[in-house]
């Protein structure tokens, strides 16, 4: 069930009456768990009993933690590798059957039947709250404690859980929560307390973004595609790779934005997750606006675990690059997703490096700025090619193709319409200077204007509908 259809939409509507009608007001946890469950089991039902399963383990465990402080770093720890053990079967099953099948003889209908498995949809991100759930229990970050969990009980702890790890507009790619952001927020929902304006500006963006950016452009980044990317010019080849990594942004960061808004109608507040990622003048400046809230997950509860950079200029090199090569391989086990998480661990332990020889810079010209916008944009838009293109080699073709191709003749009738359809995020990334400098907060009075003409647009010349490029991970 996709966010930008009208059976979404029909059926969040449904939920909003239910959700607040006054008698039911006491019901409404139940009523939120009820309709996330029909929503992650629309497609495929069969998703529900993993979800279930994991609801169960998660807060059987967190419980325990917190009734049994004796055993809290056994149950944590045992709670931890219950969940890794879990996603790896279900994300990681073709690779770690092949490697078995090398070196034991595992029966062939046993290995398809394995292999056939398909992935449950937002696995990756309701273990990564699940685990959040075991450590903040053991932290003691929630707002639970052992005297309110005996007064409500397991039940009513499991209640809570299965919420924080169901909750549908968050389901399928995010943002991540965790445990101390989310049950502090469990309480009664006022239909009066409901932000409209903010809510309203939310979806109107976050479907601007899908269905007018994201899904307009990818009917010409369809084109990075190997072999047919080869015959290309390099202007060409350049053009798509830029036209790919503001599709990607705007795909990712719609559903965000979307994800928000219906957060916001329920009385939830989700993390935001893109703070114009595009301007970053470094990797780990990117890191601080893309995808915030797994890069905010990654660093409370695996880098700064590991040491951060409490343990010396090598310590740090080695934890930055084992972070981002598990994010890597979070988001699949193939080649590609490996070497990109080792091309940002790259670029990571790189600024890390020159932060020491040269020190921090005061005073940043805004030409130095621009240069290294410039450089950190490509940096990460050639990260994005291990995304679009299924093999290492298509990459490394891809970018042979680019520096091979100059003498070819570009194909100018693609680049007006991608330049349209990139100009809005362009203008987004602008816009956070405009921002900051304060010359234009008269506008803000009149942004019912300016969202008006988004709805305008989604209404006029939005593309063909195409699912999240999220919702694979």
């Amino acid at each position: 069930m996709l966010f930008i259809s009208a059976t979404f939409a029909i059926f969040t509507a449904a939920v909003f009456i239910f959700y607040y009608i006054p008698c039911l007001r006491k019901y409404q946890i139940h009523i939120l768990i009820i309709a996330s469950l029909l929503f992650y089991g629309y497609n495929n039902p069969y998703n529900i009993i993993i979800l279930i399963i994991s609801i169960l383990i998660n807060s059987i465990i967190s419980y325990e933690i917190h009734i049994h402080k004796r055993y809290a770093l056994l149950l944590t720890v045992a709670g931890i590798i219950t969940n890794i053990l879990i996603l790896s079967f279900f994300k990681y099953n073709t690779f770690i059957t092949h490697a078995l099948s090398m070196n034991a003889s595992i029966p062939e209908k046993m290995m398809h039947y394995i292999i056939s498995i398909s992935l449950p949809l937002g696995i990756s991100y309701y273990t990564f709250q699940a685990i959040s759930l075991i450590i903040d229990s053991y932290r003691q970050t929630t707002n639970m404690t052992k005297e309110n969990i005996k007064i409500g009980g397991f039940i009513d702890h499991a209640k809570n859980s299965a919420l924080f790890l169901s909750f549908f507009p968050k389901q399928s790619s995010g943002p991540i929560i965790t445990a101390n952001r989310f049950f502090p927020q469990l309480s009664e929902k006022f239909f009066q307390s409901i932000d409209w304006r903010s809510t309203f500006k939310l979806l109107i963006a976050g479907l601007f973004f899908k269905l007018v950016i994201a899904d307009n452009l990818k009917e010409y980044t369809f084109w990075i595609r190997y072999p047919e990317f080869t015959a290309l010019s390099s202007i060409d080849l350049i053009i798509l790779m830029h036209a790919y990594a503001f599709q990607f942004f705007a795909d990712f960061a719609g559903y965000s934005l979307i994800a928000i808004g219906i957060g916001h109608l329920f009385g939830y507040s989700l993390p935001m997750n893109f703070n114009y990622p595009y301007i970053a003048t470094s990797c780990s400046d990117f890191w601080s606006r893309w995808h915030i809230s797994l890069s905010s997950w990654l660093r409370d509860y695996l880098y700064i675990p590991l040491g951060g950079n409490r343990k010396g200029a090598l310590r740090t090199g080695v934890n930055l690059l084992l972070v981002m090569v598990i994010a890597g391989v979070w988001h699949g086990a193939t080649l590609n997703f490996l070497l990109w998480g080792l091309w940002h661990g790259i670029g990571l332990v790189a600024g890390t490096v020159l932060k020491i020889f040269f020190g921090p810079r005061n005073g940043n010209s805004m030409i130095r700025n621009i240069v290294k916008i410039f450089l950190i944009f490509h940096f990460v838009s050639i990260g994005w090619l291990f995304f679009k293109l299924p093999e290492a080699s298509h990459v490394y073709a891809y970018l042979a193709s680019i520096a091979n191709n100059l003498f070819i003749k570009p194909n100018m009738k693609n680049m007006i319409p991608i330049f349209i359809y990139s100009s809005p995020v362009i203008i987004h990334h602008i816009f956070y200077y405009v921002k900051n400098s304060g010359k234009l907060k008269f506008l803000s009075k009149y942004d019912y204007v300016f969202y008006g003409l988004l709805l305008f647009f989604i209404l006029l010349n939005k593309g063909d509908e195409n699912a999240f490029i999220y919702f694979q991970f």
